[in-house]
């Protein structure tokens, strides 16, 4: 049997990675940001008071505990049930894992929302760091869909507009009108 100090302790070899990087000891100190598998990424399932204390570290950071019972056993359905009652665990289910039974579908239904909120997570953090590029500078009479002809009344009309200002007694141009002639396109 497993006693809970070594049942805690299998927890943070898991969070911050000891179990696949040897050079990273179980007590050594890392950033909660920087753990290998955050305890929120995690979901505990257990049946019984040695497993209280893995129940407390996860509840207290935000992963999943679940706590089974084999079926028809009263006694060990009414300990499970005592533990949720007391807030150790967030669930109980029978130890039937088999699709479609209630223990199956709590523990996909965790998964799915730990997958979502991981994909979402890393989805801001992009989003935040991407460095976004110049838009395109879009003619306001031409932002939606049209038709040949209101397109070519529009390329008509920057057409004379452009005649007209070139016919035009010359001047300074303006801190917001374009040099060449043209007319300033979205604004």
């Amino acid at each position: 049997m497993v006693d809970n100090t070594s049942k805690t302790r299998a927890i943070f070899e898991i969070n911050k990675g000891t179990n696949k990087l040897a050079r990273i000891g179980v007590n050594d100190t890392i950033a909660h940001e920087d753990r290998r598998v955050p305890f929120q990424n995690m979901i505990y399932i257990a049946d019984g008071p040695s497993d209280v204390p893995s129940f407390s570290i996860l509840n207290q950071y935000g992963g999943r505990t679940f706590a089974v019972y084999k079926p028809r056993r009263k006694d060990e359905f009414k300990q499970v049930a005592s533990l949720q009652e007391l807030g150790r665990v967030q669930g109980i289910g029978e130890a039937n894992y088999t699709e479609g039974s209630l223990t199956s579908m709590w523990i996909l239904n965790a998964v799915e929302d730990i997958a979502k909120r991981i994909v979402d997570g890393r989805e801001s953090l992009l989003n935040a760091k991407v460095g976004r590029s110049p838009g395109h500078i879009v003619n306001t009479k031409l932002e939606k869909l049209a038709t040949v002809d209101v397109v070519a009344k529009a390329v008509i009309e920057d057409a004379q507009s452009i005649t007209t200002e070139s016919n035009a007694p010359s001047r300074k141009p303006q801190a917001n009108e374009p040099r060449s002639g043209g007319r300033r396109i979205g604004s």
